[in-house]
């Protein structure tokens, strides 16, 4: 299998590529892998990083997707031992751009860190023989991301925490989604204050709850703030892990309905990959996603919403009345 062009194969992709629009996410990957270690870069640009933002403007892709298309590659690249092993064929990159997404190559290495070595190979086989649903693996990292609790393999003499099946034969899904969630949450909580702001105005976390219970639904967190030393600003929160059917639709205006400002809460993954907003415009809601090292990162700010007065002013009372 061919990993890397040769210089005159780089230079002959790379006029090609961008007069197709279809060119397959791996060859991306390869090419921009051949580009920089061939040196193509440097014969017109000043830097990889100087070439890579025409490259973008060319293939109509951001420079954070084509980034994401080479680290795929290059995992792929990486693990053909492993593949050899688990007796999985080799095959060029337009078919192995077919079989698997880059997304679902993003996740395969996350969990390389961490799953056992069988769970590993079950995925894999399944990834080349065209059969892995995209809601098995997204299950497999939402346990293994909630039981590592934000603890990673990277750093100097780090330890791979690695785990056995025991570990998580008994593990409920759910549960480790929504322990998963208050690893989150904690982490705003702490951070609120410094990474979100409205008009650039001092504020001040008041209060923070997680499942707040109100008209028989619960939203996922409640923030109160104290902003600009005299007004109270309410900002709801809404985790999802999937993308956001009709049904979380209303649910989402439910939350504008009552809050000033309302935030999606997602997997990074899935918000670069455009997995969660795909049939829905953001409109005033923010977005914040997770990475697996817990780290938060705001993608949007919220802006004020349309809140109805007197629901506003209904939650805003029974905040006051739970507070004493």
């Amino acid at each position: 299998m061919t990993t890397r062009l040769t210089y005159s194969e780089t230079k002959a992709l790379l006029e090609s590529t961008v007069q197709d629009e279809n060119v397959p996410w791996a060859v991306l990957g390869m090419l921009m892998e051949s580009v920089q270690y061939h040196e193509i870069c440097n014969e017109d640009f000043t830097s990889y990083t100087h070439w890579l933002r025409k490259f973008a403007k060319e293939t109509g892709k951001t420079q954070s997707t084509l980034w994401r298309y080479r680290g795929a590659w290059e995992h792929y690249v990486s693990i053909q031992s492993k593949l050899e092993r688990y007796s999985i064929r080799t095959m060029d990159v337009y078919e192995f751009s077919r079989l698997a997404s880059a997304e679902n190559f993003e996740i395969l290495e996350k969990l390389e860190r961490v799953a056992p070595d069988q769970i590993m190979e079950d995925l894999y086989v399944k990834v080349f023989a065209g059969t892995l649903r995209r809601t098995d693996l997204r299950e497999k990292w939402n346990i293994f991301k909630g039981v590592l609790n934000g603890k990673t393999a990277r750093g100097k003499n780090a330890v791979v925490p690695k785990f056995k099946e025991r570990d998580f034969a008994d593990l409920n899904v759910s549960n480790v989604a929504k322990f998963q969630s208050s690893l989150v949450f904690n982490v705003l909580k702490d951070e609120f204050h410094t990474r979100i702001s409205v008009d650039g105005i001092e504020q001040h976390v008041h209060r923070f709850y997680t499942n707040y219970k109100i008209d028989k639904k619960t939203l996922d967190a409640l923030v109160v703030i104290k902003y600009n030393h005299s007004e109270i600003h309410l900002h709801g929160m809404y985790k999802r892990e999937s993308s956001i059917s009709p049904e979380a639709k209303k649910f989402l205006e439910f939350y504008a309905s009552v809050c000033d400002f309302v935030w999606i809460i997602c997997d990074d993954i899935y918000y670069h990959n455009n997995e969660i907003f795909d049939q829905i415009q953001l409109d005033e809601w923010g977005v914040i996603t997770e990475t697996n090292d817990s780290v938060i990162n705001i993608e949007k700010m919220a802006t004020r919403t349309h809140a109805k007065e007197k629901d506003r002013d209904r939650l805003l009372e029974m905040i006051l009345l739970n507070s004493f």
